[in-house]
């Protein structure tokens, strides 16, 4: 059963993958031809990928989801936990479900460079990270200001690096505190779960109920460290439990 978990997660997502890039290209064509605003393209690609990657996984009855709390909120960060390379596709499909927003997803820059990954990605707004080179990093920077600065909302991850212990903490790094000034505040998110589907050294034939936790309230900090303490707070004993 293992191998043919195995198999059939990677035919479904191979098939929603080539669907939403078939979707994408259809958006795109239309949005020529009918001069459509990127705010409109982008609001219908999210959706049309919500859709697409939804129905799919219903075909994987394996893996239950499982989506506690709300977020209805603008121009704010989204962090979560990091425990899988599934973490950034659930968190796409759960948001673009959940909440009407205008989100920046960061992931990764070597995914940009999987042609149809890449183009999927770009095409949602997600935004690359994780380049070494320093003039690129700073605009890169530059771009995500500038954006939450417009009102938009961004999904980062408080630990940076995928976690291979998910029932504990990684160091937390500074990027959350710095760009949340930018912003209405941070919404915290807590994923459990999806680590027994694709572990961090393993492959996504696991299964079991992924749990997506939208933590209540909205906050802002002062320093660096209450953002930790506060991180701490919520999900030391979310994660063990």
């Amino acid at each position: 059963m293992k191998y043919l978990r195995l198999i059939s997660f990677y035919i479904v997502c191979f098939m929603a993958f080539i669907t939403s890039l078939l979707s994408f290209l259809l958006v795109d064509l239309f949005s020529y031809i009918y001069k459509f605003t990127d705010d409109k393209k982008l609001y219908i690609k999210q959706y049309l990928f919500h859709k697409i990657f939804k129905n799919y996984f219903k075909l994987l009855f394996w893996i239950k989801i499982k989506v506690v709390g709300e977020c209805k909120m603008e121009n704010i960060i989204l962090t979560s936990n990091h425990i899988s390379l599934l973490d950034s596709i659930i968190l796409g499909i759960s948001l673009f479900d959940r909440a009407n927003l205008n989100i920046n997803i960061l992931v990764w820059h070597t995914f940009f460079e999987i042609p149809i990954l890449g183009y999927i990605f770009k095409s949602l707004n997600f935004i690359p990270v994780g380049y070494k080179d320093y003039n690129t990093k700073n605009d890169l920077e530059g771009k995500i200001i500038k954006n939450l600065q417009n009102g938009k909302s961004l999904y980062i991850l408080f630990e940076g690096a995928i976690n291979k212990n998910p029932t504990k903490l990684q160091d937390i790094k500074p990027g959350l505190f710095n760009y949340h000034k930018c912003s209405n505040g941070i919404k915290f998110i807590g994923l459990k779960g999806i680590d027994k589907i694709w572990p961090a050294k393993g492959q996504p034939s696991g299964y079991g109920t992924i749990e997506i936790k939208f933590f209540d309230g909205l906050y802002k900090f002062d320093t660096f460290e209450e953002t930790k303490e506060k991180i701490h707070e919520l999900y030391d004993n979310y994660i063990i439990n």
